[in-house]
């Protein structure tokens, strides 16, 4: 019994306490939706920083780290198009002239190609603008897969909760009739 109040006392002072808050990731997850074809994951900021961009055509980012077959140290570099452009992207090697894959669609974003904020959802992008083979892009909060620190602090004081209780259950003891006894 003498874990249990530190225990409860640390849970309290954690969820009281303000957290600073995560940067908002974003995680994507490119698939065909039939068959063969590319398929590419990586993480990225819901408001990113574009190192290029035109006004009404879309934006550039280079460098993102991820999983993409074909590129040179696991780095792309990212086109994404605005509506007026075809919507999309294109996944190119971040070290060499190789376009990965070159996906036309909905625009993956909102505000201004100066200072973009990616959408989040399910995207059906076709491989090149004549209706190629279908993909699926899954775009999903990267926060919501982690624990904020202080959901681990009472998932843990859980645990020290319930391992105390066991720790200290009662004893009970089996008396066998004076028939059984030898």
């Amino acid at each position: 019994m003498t874990i249990v109040r530190p225990l409860i006392a640390a849970a309290a002072v954690a969820v009281a306490l303000p957290h600073p808050a995560l940067a908002a990731d974003l995680l994507y997850s490119l698939a065909p939706t039939g068959g063969p074809g590319y398929r590419a994951s990586w993480r990225m900021p819901a408001t990113p920083e574009p190192t290029q961009w035109v006004v009404g055509e879309g934006f550039a980012i280079e460098r993102v780290a991820g999983d993409f077959p074909r590129s040179t140290g696991g780095e792309a570099y990212l086109d994404f198009f605005s509506a007026a452009n075809g919507g999309g992207l294109t996944i190119s090697d971040a070290d060499g002239p190789r376009i990965l894959a070159t996906l036309f669609g909905a625009q993956l974003y909102t505000g201004s190609e100066a200072a973009p904020t990616m959408l989040s959802g399910s995207f059906t992008l076709t491989a090149g603008r004549a209706g190629g083979q279908r993909y699926t892009l899954r775009v999903v909060d990267a926060a919501a897969a982690v624990p904020e620190p202080a959901t681990w602090l009472m998932m843990i004081a859980g645990f020290g909760l319930v391992g105390g209780m066991l720790r200290t259950r009662y004893r009970v003891t089996v008396r066998r009739p004076a028939s059984f006894r030898r």
